[in-house]
């Protein structure tokens, strides 16, 4: 079993969230997020992403497109797999099925690795991981 217990958030936290939102229900919230998590620790995804070298969490990038115009943003997750370069988009949606993930983020994916090669170039391939159904489905970009 998956050790869960870096799931445990402050009082002080959840309180804080509270102040910034005090009419959502964030009891619910919390007890969501804590099942959402806990499955995921414990999912053939998060055992995938425990044996890969992490490069970088957040990384943020900034990048010139070919109009001229400037896209910034930053990869949930940067790391190395194989001799790989991969970048890997949490979802907090349940995704199941490649076509419908390449459809909905294939463009997210084609911009993260072309950050990749612009800042290093290295080629990179993408991923969507998803919290909800502990998958990771790697996609076709680039």
């Amino acid at each position: 079993t998956a050790d869960a217990s870096f799931l445990t958030v402050p009082q002080s936290a959840w309180l804080g969230l509270k102040g910034s939102e005090p009419t959502a229900d964030w009891g619910t919230v919390k007890k969501e997020a804590s099942a959402v998590l806990s499955a995921f620790v414990a999912s053939p995804a998060a055992k995938a992403l425990s044996q890969v070298d992490i490069l970088g969490r957040e990384v943020p990038f900034v990048r010139t497109l070919e109009d001229g115009g400037i896209q910034r943003g930053a990869m949930d997750l940067l790391y190395r797999k194989d001799g790989r370069v991969w970048v890997a988009d949490y979802k907090t949606a349940a995704v199941h099925d490649p076509k419908t993930a390449q459809a909905e983020w294939g463009a997210q994916g084609e911009a993260y690795t072309a950050a990749v090669k612009a800042a290093t170039g290295e080629g990179a391939r993408f991923a969507v991981v998803s919290l909800k159904s502990g998958e990771l489905l790697e996609l076709a970009v680039g």
